[in-house]
C-alpha cells in the first residue's frame, strides 16, 4: 500500500510541475509514463524479496497470451471503428482521406512512429500501474466491483490534466471499467494492454486527439470533443455489457471460459 501511494503522489506531482510549468510558458517533456514504468519496476522488486516477476502484475506468457493480444487489438480496432461510423452517420465528421494522400510521406513517417511510441508507453504504463498494481491490491482489499470502480476512478482523475471537462473524464472511467473488466476475466495485461494501445493509436494517427486531422467536421472543436466523448461512453458500455451477458451465459452453462 506504501508503494501504491507513492506511486500516485510521484504521478501527481509530476502533473502539477507539468501545470505550473505551462502557467509559466516552460514547455517540460510530459514523460509521466516513464516515471510510471520506474516506479513500478521498483515496486515490484519491493514486494518480491528484490525479485522481478512479470506473474506480480499478470504478465507472464502462457499459452493463450498471443491470442490475447490479438482479441485485443480487434477489439480497440472495433472500438474506434464504431465510433468513427457513428459520428459519420450523424453527418458530424466526413472522411477527407488516407494519411498518405493529404501529407509528405516522411511527415507520414515521423506521425507514425511517434503515434505508436506514445501509445505503446501509455498502454503499458497506464495498465501495468492502474490494473497490475491498483485493481490488484483493491480486489484483496474489498472485491472486483469495488476494485473496478475504485481503480477506474483513479485512473480517471489521473487524466484530469489533459481532460477538465466532465464528460471526457467520465469517458476515461468507463473505458478504465472496460480495461480492468477484461482483466478480470483474462487474469492477464495483455489483452487491456493491447485494447488500450489500439485504442490511443487509431485516435491519434486519425487526428482525432488533434482536431480530427482526416476529418472535416460543420460544428466547433468543443462540440466535435463532447460528440465523440457521448459515443465513446455509449459504445463502450455496450461492449462490457455483452461481456459480461456473454461470460454470465458460458458461466450459467458451467463453462468458465478464459479468453
Amino acid at each position: 500500500m506504501v508503494s501504491f501511494i507513492s506511486i500516485i503522489v510521484v504521478v501527481f506531482v509530476w502533473h502539477v510541475i507539468t501545470l505550473i510549468g505551462n502557467q509559466f510558458g516552460v514547455k517540460l517533456y510530459d514523460n509521466v509514463q516513464i516515471c510510471i514504468l520506474i516506479s513500478v519496476y521498483l515496486v515490484i522488486k519491493r514486494s518480491n524479496n528484490g525479485r522481478f516477476r512479470l506473474d506480480f502484475i499478470g504478465m507472464k506468457f502462457k499459452k493463450n497470451s498471443f491470442k490475447q493480444l490479438f482479441i485485443g487489438i480487434g477489439i480497440g480496432m472495433l472500438l474506434y471503428f464504431a465510433w468513427i461510423l457513428i459520428l459519420s452517420s450523424m453527418k458530424i465528421i466526413k472522411f477527407k482521406g488516407l494519411g498518405f494522400m493529404l501529407y509528405p510521406a516522411n511527415k507520414i513517417l515521423i506521425n507514425t512512429v511517434s503515434a505508436f511510441v506514445i501509445s505503446i508507453l501509455a498502454a503499458l504504463a497506464e495498465e501495468i500501474l492502474f490494473r497490475g498494481i491498483v485493481l490488484n491490491q483493491l480486489i484483496q482489499f474489498k472485491g472486483k466491483i469495488f476494485a473496478i470502480i475504485i481503480s477506474s476512478l483513479i485512473f480517471a482523475m489521473c487524466h484530469f490534466q489533459y481532460y477538465q471537462q466532465f464528460n471526457c473524464l467520465f469517458e476515461v472511467f468507463i473505458m478504465g471499467i472496460l480495461y480492468g473488466y477484461l482483466y478480470i476475466i483474462t487474469g492477464s495485461l495483455f489483452m487491456s494492454i493491447d485494447v488500450h494501445f489500439a485504442v490511443d493509436f487509431y485516435l491519434i494517427m486519425s487526428g482525432v486527439s488533434n482536431k480530427l486531422l482526416l476529418f472535416t467536421w460543420k460544428i466547433n472543436n468543443l462540440d466535435v470533443s463532447l460528440y465523440l466523448s457521448y459515443v465513446q461512453i455509449v459504445v463502450t458500455l455496450i461492449l462490457i455489457l455483452v461481456l459480461v451477458l456473454y461470460r454470465y451465459k458460458n458461466r450459467k452453462k458451467g463453462v468458465d471460459i478464459e479468453i
